[in-house]
């Protein structure tokens, strides 16, 4: 009879086990691993407990990623439509306070390619989740086309002429670059929301009282260059962070290089292009990133 109770009691402890693992799940805890049980009916049970435990923490897990790629795609494209009409509405208010300036031919066809690119954003509205989701993203599904640096050229001076309007100073260093015959193999949309951002960030957080200083030169790569100087306070501002992550994540989409500074109170972004006709070897060094300020 002792011996008999004394497997029985084995068996009470190991169900007693099983339930207590089913309690753990049940609650919310689907780390504690089940514990191997012996190569019986229970331990079988223990083994199939077990592996329902780490298929449904795999679920949850990939239900978060989902809802958080949600969350950042609803975010970036909310501060990436926000940017353009930003800039559009200030135009409009210089040629509502100056109807006779000499410029106003040339604002309003700005304002004309702000609404096209407001247009393009909306359109594209879908193909923005392939910027957060990895198993998705490729850069086949991207529209790359070669861009000349011309088009580059041109982002430069219609972003610094803006900034000059809201009150800015702006060094704009180009070396020439409208006769370089280059081309840049990238998403056209996807450069203007890096430019977009970044210059949104520039009227943000940059000190008006010293110049923004934007350069740009091509020689194996078409680099471009923006440094301003960082505002003394920045305690009433409210940074999402946004901004610069979907320039990261973009840059990153059409292998090209993103490099951020902090220095001594000025912040400097590095962009990093390859001309298609040369082989884009990946530039491993790393990023300066000891602030973070976007």
């Amino acid at each position: 009879l002792f011996t008999i109770l004394f497997f029985v009691n084995r068996k009470m402890k190991t169900i007693i086990r099983l339930k207590q693992n089913i309690l753990q799940m049940s609650s919310g805890d689907l780390q504690t691993q089940v514990k191997n049980a012996g190569n019986d009916e229970l331990g079988i049970l223990a083994q199939e407990l077990d592996r329902l435990r780490q298929t449904l923490h795999d679920n949850f897990l990939r239900e978060q990623q989902i809802h958080t790629s949600n969350q950042e795609l609803i975010t970036a494209l909310s501060h990436d439509l926000r940017t353009p009409l930003t800039i559009l509405k200030g135009y409009l208010e210089i040629v509502k306070l100056n109807p006779k300036n000499d410029m106003l031919p040339e604002y309003i066809a700005r304002c004309i390619n702000k609404t096209d690119d407001i247009k393009e954003l909306t359109d594209r509205m879908f193909e923005y989740a392939l910027v957060y989701d990895d198993t998705v993203a490729q850069t086949n599904n991207l529209l790359l086309t070669s861009l000349s640096c011309a088009f580059f050229l041109n982002c430069l001076q219609e972003h610094a002429d803006f900034l000059r309007l809201t009150g800015f100073a702006t060094e704009l260093s180009v070396a020439d670059l409208a006769e370089k015959t280059e081309t840049i193999l990238a998403d056209e949309t996807m450069i203007k929301r890096v430019f977009n951002n970044l210059f949104s960030n520039i009227i943000k957080y940059a000190d008006k009282k010293e110049a923004v200083v934007i350069t740009a030169s091509l020689d194996t790569a078409l680099i471009i260059s923006m440094k301003n100087k960082i505002k003394t306070s920045l305690d009433q501002i409210e940074s999402t962070q946004i901004g610069m992550k979907s320039v990261q994540k973009i840059m990153e989409k059409i292998h090209a290089d993103i490099f951020l500074r902090t220095n001594e109170g000025y912040f400097t972004v590095t962009l990093k292009f390859h001309p298609t006709h040369l082989s884009p070897a990946k530039d491993t060094t790393p990023a300066s990133q000891s602030q973070n300020l976007y």
